[in-house]
This record gives C-alpha cells, sequence and structure tokens, in this order.
C-alpha cells in the first residue's frame, strides 16, 4: 500500500511508487464489528487486524450518542496481528434511541521500501447501532 494506506491498484502503480523513492508498505487492516450477541441499550464489537506495528497499540473507543464511554486498547504483539478483541458497553436503564458506535485506529508496520520510514495511521471500518429497549 502506498503512504496513504491505499492498497495499489495494480504491480506497476506499486513499482511506480516505489521508483520515485515514495515509500510502499505491506497491506495493513483493521476490522470492527458487531458481535452475534447484542445489549438492548449498547454495543458489542470485536477488533482484529493484520500488517500492524510491533510494540504499538491499537485503540477501539466505543461511543454512546458522539461521546467515548469506553475504549479497547490491544497491544500488538510481534506477529503484527490483533484479534478478534472483544469490547463492549450496556447502560441501564435502557434508553431508546441511543447511537453507539466504534472505529479502530492503529499504525502499521514500517515501509518496506525505505527502512527508516516508520509506519502510517491506519483507521477501520465503523460499526454503528441503535439501542431498542424492551
Amino acid at each position: 500500500m502506498d503512504s496513504t494506506a491505499t492498497q495499489f491498484a495494480s504491480e506497476d502503480d506499486c513499482v511506480s511508487t516505489g521508483a520515485h523513492g515514495e515509500p510502499i508498505y505491506a497491506l495493513a487492516s483493521l476490522h470492527v464489528e458487531a458481535t452475534a450477541n447484542q445489549p438492548a441499550d449498547g454495543l458489542s464489537v470485536s477488533t482484529s487486524g493484520f500488517g500492524l506495528a510491533p510494540t504499538t497499540v491499537v485503540i477501539t473507543p466505543l461511543l454512546k450518542n458522539g461521546v467515548a464511554v469506553i475504549t479497547g486498547i490491544v497491544p500488538v504483539p510481534a506477529s503484527g496481528i490483533i484479534g478478534p478483541s472483544p469490547l463492549g458497553h450496556i447502560s441501564a436503564p435502557c434508553v431508546a434511541g441511543n447511537v453507539y458506535s466504534a472505529t479502530a485506529s492503529g499504525t502499521s508496520a514500517d515501509s518496506l521500501s525505505t527502512p527508516t520510514v516508520p509506519g502510517i495511521a491506519i483507521t477501520s471500518n465503523t460499526v454503528t447501532r441503535i439501542s431498542s429497549c424492551p
């Protein structure tokens, strides 16, 4: 991928980028998904990823109506692979219409083409859920 964390469309694009002296990174990805069992008022998600910089962390804040209520922090091991790492929140009493969301962020492994260039910021998809009270 290039320095904007975009996967190259072709091998030629990758070679051209490297030929211009720009850093090239191994593909890295973060993914957040809702778990099978959801609370009536809240959100339960799982974060996973690969191609991440070892000894960094992946941060997944869980927002309730736009405000962080809990933050998952997962250390990245030497393999550069995490997950799935569960994170959840339950509010009581239940309030119908609360909007919950989660997006993970982390750092890719260092550049493959330029060893002195550190990894770049990557962000996952966003999972959103509206509470449904009994």
